[in-house]
């Protein structure tokens, strides 16, 4: 894994170049709809439970999404990745099934609260050191078993999944609250 002074390094680097996004409540799920592999089978009712809170919460909720490389809407590469950087650097909580969408938490500020959907296996700990090394505060909810992990086409929560997904958000949430308002987790 790499080093925590090299991904501490690397971020500060990355942000020095972009700048930085006005505070909001933002609540970013990271969908796999669009993957060929580990798809949420609860995706619909893990959204409509993040709306709700979102709505609550008096919070902005963003789907991430990958596009399509013919996608004619899409933003140039180098507008896409700043976009990123910044849309991550402006989160309160990130959700999300273990994929590469999560790697952008590499540009969220200290403090963000990191929910990530993944299996109880050893190769599947990179973003929990990543999280670590920043300083991000690391939620793991485990999926249903399956013999395929990452190669899965869908994947599925444990009973009451939602339910610890929902709590771990509002939790997050709260937690920016107590600390003025998000400026400096």
């Amino acid at each position: 894994l790499t080093p925590k002074p090299l991904i501490q390094a690397m971020r500060r680097v990355v942000l020095k170049s972009v700048d930085s996004p006005t505070y909001v409540k933002r609540i970013i799920y990271c969908s796999r709809s669009s993957s060929s592999t580990r798809r949420l089978a609860e995706e619909e009712e893990l959204l409509s439970r993040l709306r709700a809170i979102a709505s609550k919460e008096g919070a902005e909720l963003v789907v991430f999404e990958k596009q399509a490389a013919t996608d004619a809407t899409a933003p140039s590469p180098l507008a896409a990745v700043i976009n990123a950087i910044q849309l991550f650097q402006s989160a309160t909580v990130v959700v999300g099934v273990h994929g590469a969408s999560l790697a952008n938490i590499a540009f969220s500020r200290t403090g963000t609260t990191i929910v990530e959907l993944g299996f109880k296996i050893p190769q599947a700990g990179h973003y929990l050191h990543l999280a670590e090394s920043l300083e991000l505060k690391y939620v793991g909810i485990r999926l249903r078993p399956n013999s395929r992990s990452f190669g899965a086409t869908e994947v599925s929560l444990p009973e009451g999944g939602v339910d610890k997904i929902a709590n771990a958000v509002m939790e997050g949430l709260k937690r920016a609250e107590r600390m003025d308002g998000g400026d400096e987790l």
